[in-house]
């Protein structure tokens, strides 16, 4: 019963550290990936929308290796979905070229902002 209610109380506490590390253990290749997609990308309006299949070297940093990426009004906007797992409840890590996190209600997943 002990255990049962250790694990229940640090159930969020474990699946979000376990969010944590995947992300700092793969910070520069996103980082990487994000320079990449922000050079491939041409937009043509105001506001667009892809589905960008990234390079090999950065396929494992989304679920089938492909990202979302919608251009608004100057600000590039990607979401690297990692699928669901034992603990996650299927976030994603999401880019903002503006450094601004977007309402929890617009993803409901990890926002990765910079820290001055």
């Amino acid at each position: 019963m002990i255990t049962f209610s250790i694990f229940y109380y640090l159930y969020d506490e474990i699946g979000n550290l376990r969010i944590e590390a995947k992300f700092r253990i793969n910070e520069n290749r996103f980082n990487e990936a994000k320079e990449w997609i922000e050079q491939s990308i041409q937009p043509s309006t105001d506001e667009d929308y892809w589905i960008i299949s990234l390079p090999q070297k950065y396929k494992s940093l989304a679920e089938d290796g492909k990202v979302s990426v919608k251009y608004e009004y100057g600000v590039v906007i990607i979401q690297f979905y990692r699928g669901g797992g034992l603990f996650e409840y299927g976030p994603s890590f999401v880019y903002r070229s503006d450094n601004i996190s977007p309402p929890f209600e617009s993803f409901g997943d990890i926002v990765c902002t910079k820290t001055p």
